[in-house]
């Protein structure tokens, strides 16, 4: 009685149910590989004492800006190129008034990191020292 009623609605109806529906063979979510850290930030602290070429900062963009006695590398590393005591400032930016074409540029702060040189006084100097005879 349905079929005589709908007549070619139902047998359309029918070709489209009678389709098969594929479902996904594996779960989605990338390739499932963790990858390891990288081992970003602060490698020294405020008022430790560094070598030349240590290592200071490891970043990504510029955090931190170099400083006095601090080199940058290619992928933003700050490293000390004196031996010192490393040193964190902070510098206030004043804001920049617009110009033809530019808008205003804001205030902000500016993190730098500096190696204040310092000479060891007490590293152990061997000397000639004369012992009585024995």
């Amino acid at each position: 009685m349905l079929r005589s009623l709908l007549g070619p609605q139902l047998s359309r109806l029918e070709s489209v149910m009678s389709q098969s529906v594929r479902w996904s063979s594996k779960k989605a979510g990338g390739n499932g590989r963790k990858t390891a850290g990288k081992r970003l930030g602060l490698k020294c602290g405020d008022g430790e004492c560094v070598h030349a070429g240590n290592i200071i900062v490891r970043q990504r963009g510029t955090l931190f800006y170099p400083g006095a006695n601090v080199g940058i590398g290619r992928d933003h590393t700050l490293y000390s190129l004196v031996d010192g005591q490393v040193e964190f400032t902070k510098v206030q930016r004043t804001p920049i008034p617009p110009q033809k074409g530019r808008k205003w540029i804001k205030k902000d702060a500016r993190s730098f990191v500096n190696v204040t040189e310092h000479k060891q006084s007490h590293r152990f100097i061997l000397s000639d020292v004369k012992y009585p005879p024995v």
